[in-house]
């Protein structure tokens, strides 16, 4: 796995998606993530000859990755083919495994991570980032808060 640093602009793709006019709102724990999702599905585009991806918003919903996207059929010349079906059938699928990778991937640190309700609110964290109280309720970590506080702007 790629180790996980907070500036976006060390990830080219997420970066430059991030300067269009795509909705990308993400923690930064998954940005190694959607990097090598991006990166993956470019090889595959190259690959199989397939028409541009449009990206239309790479967010974070219930603790999940979701990424949506169109491609570009109006690009020329675009012949659909058995092998370009197997090709944006991969994508399909990729997006999807990654999508299941995200709710295993800590929010803060792109470390392996489980999903935990803490005061409402629904996230993915390593888990040294949270603690089960007295009242057997989830809450963060005094490493967990500090961390938090400092990625979030508090």
């Amino acid at each position: 796995m790629v180790t996980r640093m907070t500036n976006i602009t060390e990830y080219p793709k997420l970066h430059k998606l991030k300067q269009t006019s795509t909705n990308v709102s993400i923690p930064v724990g998954w940005y190694a993530l959607v990097e090598e999702l991006l990166e993956t599905i470019d090889s595959i585009v190259k690959d199989y000859g397939l028409p541009k991806i449009n990206y239309l918003q790479i967010k974070q919903k219930f603790t999940s990755l979701r990424v949506y996207f169109s491609y570009d059929r109006n690009e020329q010349p675009y012949v659909s083919t058995p092998f370009k079906q197997e090709g944006l059938d991969m994508i399909n699928d990729l997006v999807d495994l990654y999508e299941g990778f995200s709710i295993k991937t800590c929010t803060l640190t792109g470390k392996p991570g489980k999903q935990v309700n803490i005061g409402g609110f629904y996230t993915v964290l390593h888990e040294s980032l949270f603690k089960v109280n007295k009242k057997n309720e989830q809450c963060y970590t005094a490493k967990g808060k500090a961390l938090n506080e400092k990625l979030r702007g508090f």
